[in-house]
């Protein structure tokens, strides 16, 4: 969730996002058709 108080980016986030868009990926090559 993006804040006004948002803490700094670091590769922890980076990381977070990778693995989400990886499974994301995976998530919509799984629902077509």
């Amino acid at each position: 969730m993006l804040t006004k108080k948002a803490p700094a980016w670091g590769k922890d986030q980076d990381d977070a996002i990778r693995k989400i868009k990886d499974i994301s990926k995976e998530v919509k090559a799984l629902h077509i058709p």
